[in-house]
């Protein structure tokens, strides 16, 4: 699901990639999947920056620090820092 919804958001089908990122994000936390977990948050928080809504976007930055941070995916918790900061720079 996660894929389909970068497709989504790449064609700038904004609803339709978060109700896919929504999908991947139920399986990631049923399969304790950390990784994706964490990846898809900070996918869903890309897709609430583009549609100006900051609010959920910082939300959702949060949550994937949080999940990233707890299991140490590196990567993935810098691309959240960074984009949090973006946000925090344009308010």
């Amino acid at each position: 699901y996660m894929n389909i919804g970068v497709l989504y958001s790449n064609k700038g089908k904004f609803k339709q990639a978060l109700d896919h990122y929504y999908k991947s994000l139920k399986y990631s936390v049923e399969a304790n999947d950390p990784m994706n977990e964490g990846i898809v948050l900070g996918n869903i928080g890309n897709i609430y920056n583009k549609i100006d809504n900051f609010e959920k976007a910082i939300f959702y930055y949060e949550k994937a620090i949080k999940v990233n941070k707890k299991n140490q995916i590196l990567v993935s918790l810098a691309y959240n820092y960074y984009n949090l900061s973006l946000m925090y720079q344009s308010k």
